[in-house]
């Protein structure tokens, strides 16, 4: 029997990102499809929030989830934070952004960095090495986690795949210790092609990374028509141009949204916005309250996740920050427009003006125009 871990941040009943629900839907496949015993390995935290939150407690209810479980006939083990070494090591990376240069070698101040990213897993290290398995799947970098799973894999001798979803337009994030790793995997998945070349261009093998775009399961996304007119009375969202992103981030595009909204200056137009926060988005908010008209959701469930893509107008995720962009997909199988940011991976995703509008990240004036385009477009289509 083979028996396989697939390794990432969270599992459901978390509201997952693309990198969690990719790997949560290959560990169902394997198990229900093909007869793997396979076991999906993640933290026991809800929210992302809370994953890199220091001061979590182990055994907050609202935050933590159940130990083990099945979930969608998937076998999940959900670990605690190590708060202890990820501390320490956090403690070790800002002393040495203070240390003068040529103090400590390069190569140790990269690994102390990439360990300061955090988290990292409670008693990982203890599955792997007394309840071997045949082969291991790790995803996404530039978190610790993942070196922490290619370090034992390697010293194990168990062959590991890794998906990495290398963000390169934000390459501050990945350090030199992240594709020295990258290179002694047996496997590396990408999602476009593009990705696959910037890879190439940090010394992996071409011969070892194998393209593999992501994909959505459409028997998850049925709405209630029922619920979705609840909900819409519930936002006061009826009658308006209903405008959603997955997320509250600057790379994701969703402070520059906010401000093309505001050159817009329409009041029949309302921006939904769920799903992870950047510390400073709440005053960010706080500044243009009044000028533009937002509904801040913060955390939903996946119920009123894909209702809000069922009574959307369009998904507008400018981003910056994605290898793939699952959110357009789901957009998509409820047949909505989207925008995105003119990346040369989202190039690969959306082709413009034809699966949606692609806009210049980080320029809101370009971005106001093709929300307009969207808007008059529609009005003319229930016209016809």
């Amino acid at each position: 029997m083979v028996y396989i871990y697939l390794v990432t941040l969270r599992a459901p009943p978390a509201i997952l990102t693309g990198s969690e629900r990719f790997l949560y839907y290959i560990s169902r496949h394997l198990m229900i499809d093909y007869g793997y015993k396979s076991l999906l390995i993640t933290s026991n935290v809800m929210n992302l929030e809370s994953l890199n939150n220091m001061s979590i407690h182990r055994y907050d209810k609202e935050r933590l989830c159940s130990y083990l479980n099945k979930v969608n006939g998937v076998n999940v083990i959900r670990l605690p934070l190590d708060i202890g070494k990820q501390k320490i090591w956090r403690t070790f990376s800002k002393l040495v952004s203070r240390m003068p240069k040529n103090f400590i070698s390069e190569p140790l101040i990269d690994y102390i960095e990439a360990s300061g990213i955090g988290p990292l897993f409670y008693g990982l290290d203890r599955i792997l090495k007394h309840f071997p398995c045949n082969l291991i799947h790790v995803t996404p970098l530039p978190y610790s986690f993942v070196i922490q799973c290619i370090k034992m894999a390697l010293n194990l001798r168990i062959p590991i795949v890794v998906t990495p979803f290398y963000h390169y337009k934000l390459e501050r994030m990945f350090k030199n210790i992240h594709f020295k790793l990258l290179a002694k995997a047996d496997a590396i998945t990408a999602c476009t092609r593009y990705e696959k070349e910037k890879l190439i261009e940090r010394g992996i093998e071409p011969e070892k990374i194998h393209i593999i775009p992501m994909g959505i399961e459409p028997s998850e996304y049925k709405v209630n028509e029922q619920y979705a007119e609840i909900l819409k009375h519930k936002l006061g969202v009826n009658g308006k141009f209903v405008i959603i992103t997955t997320a509250r981030n600057k790379y994701k595009g969703t402070y520059d949204l906010v401000k093309a909204l505001t050159i817009l200056n329409r009041r029949d137009v309302v921006l939904i916005a769920f799903g992870p926060k950047d510390p400073s988005w709440n005053a960010f908010i706080n500044k243009i309250k009044g000028k533009v008209d937002i509904i801040d959701l913060g955390w939903i469930d996946e119920k009123t996740k894909n209702t809000l893509f069922y009574i959307c107008d369009l998904l507008a995720l400018p981003s910056i920050a994605d290898a793939f962009g699952i959110a357009y997909l789901e957009a998509w199988y409820f047949e909505k427009p989207v925008i995105a940011a003119k990346t040369e991976a989202m190039q690969e995703v959306v082709k413009d003006y034809e699966d949606g509008l692609l806009v210049e990240y980080g320029n809101p004036r370009d971005l106001a125009e093709k929300i307009l385009i969207l808007l008059l477009w529609l009005k003319l289509i229930l016209l016809i």
